[in-house]
């Protein structure tokens, strides 16, 4: 059943200006979306990103940028609004982690959450 689903996982780094953002990372890339089509996508990622559209408190211009892709490409939001936030450090907490999935993976996850479990980083982890 699971045979032909492909996963990944991304990260973009936080000291990356917007315009870097967007064109180095898979916004400007749909072969992603491609290679996946008709077999199911399921993508996990340290977005850096912020937006209340996956529960952050804020939305900033990388948020925006990601907004702009996740709707473009109707692409589902996996994350919950959860108690926890994805990422906790001293200078802060936010939603930056992002679960996406395709059309045919959405339905597949259930349970979406943040563990509470010592993650040995700042960012928790997230199982479904």
């Amino acid at each position: 059943m699971y045979e032909h689903v492909k996963t990944g996982c991304k990260h973009i780094p936080p000291s990356e200006q917007p315009l870097q953002f967007q064109s180095r990372h898979f916004l400007n890339k749909p072969h992603i979306l491609q290679y996946a089509k008709g077999r199911g996508l399921i993508m996990t990622m340290d977005s850096n990103a912020r937006s209340k559209m996956w529960h952050d408190v804020l939305t900033n211009k990388r948020g925006r940028l990601l907004e702009e892709f996740i709707i473009g490409n109707r692409i589902h939001i996996i994350n919950e609004d959860f108690q926890l936030t994805t990422f906790e450090a001293n200078r802060g907490t936010s939603n930056m982690d992002l679960t996406i999935a395709d059309n045919k993976m959405v339905t597949m996850i259930k349970e979406w959450r943040c563990n509470e479990q010592e993650s040995f980083s700042d960012h928790r982890k997230i199982t479904f």
